[in-house]
């Protein structure tokens, strides 16, 4: 809630509490607020903006969460299923070094992990990372 402030958030956090214990009940509130409060924070770190002589500067890391989603949605990720998702089919080295280096992103900030397992390589999602996003981590 940083964007708007701590007093301004916990006018949201009420109003949010009141909708959400009405769709799932009131005994998972601080659970939910605490999942999203976490969620916002990480997706903070996604985008970051600063400000300059000429406006905003925005930094998207959306390689690094490219490879992160598919590592969490697909647990683990198989390089090969990887690269069909990013719509790489062929053996094009252009293609296959954009895949590596997306792997290398998400590799070089923490968020995911390579794997070898009987030969294939998997790409997994850091256990810091799950516990922080995933509802089932908390």
């Amino acid at each position: 809630m940083r964007q708007c402030g701590p007093t301004r958030g916990r006018i949201y956090a009420e109003k949010l509490a009141k909708e959400l214990a009405r769709l799932i009940g009131p005994r998972y509130i601080h659970q939910a607020l605490k999942f999203y409060a976490v969620r916002l924070a990480f997706e903070d770190e996604i985008v970051s903006r600063w400000l300059t002589d000429t406006g905003y500067q925005v930094d998207v890391r959306w390689r690094e969460y490219t490879a992160l989603y598919w590592a969490l949605r697909y647990r683990p990720c198989p390089y090969w299923l990887l690269r069909l998702m990013l719509g790489v089919s062929g053996s094009h080295p252009a293609s296959t070094r954009t895949v590596a280096e997306i792997t290398e992103a998400g590799v070089s900030v923490g968020w995911i992990a390579k794997q070898y397992n009987s030969g294939q390589l998997y790409i997994v999602a850091s256990p810091r990372i799950i516990k922080r996003v995933a509802w089932e981590g908390r």
